[in-house]
């Protein structure tokens, strides 16, 4: 008895785990990422960081350029200047 109990328990964790790779494939869930388990999160956490600042500066850097570019767009002395240019 104590044999089949230990062999369908076996293959009750067996079908969990065959499920959950399914799922994570499916569904891109992110359990193959050990590095959470493996304590190197901080080394991650700061190149993160660093990505996400990197990327924060070049969206403000853009914003910026977009509101010269609109007031250069919206200027009435910059379309007169293109009116006069676009005569010669």
């Amino acid at each position: 008895m104590e044999v089949i109990q230990l062999f369908m328990t076996t293959v009750v964790i067996i079908l969990a785990i065959a499920a959950l790779a399914l799922l994570n494939k499916k569904y891109d869930l992110g359990l193959n990422d050990m590095s959470y388990f493996l304590g190197s999160s901080d080394n991650n956490s700061r190149q993160l960081n660093k990505l996400l600042d990197k990327k924060e500066n070049e969206i403000d850097n853009l914003k910026q350029r977009v509101q010269v570019l609109e007031k250069l767009a919206t200027d009435p002395q910059e379309q007169l200047k293109r009116k006069i240019d676009d005569l010669k």
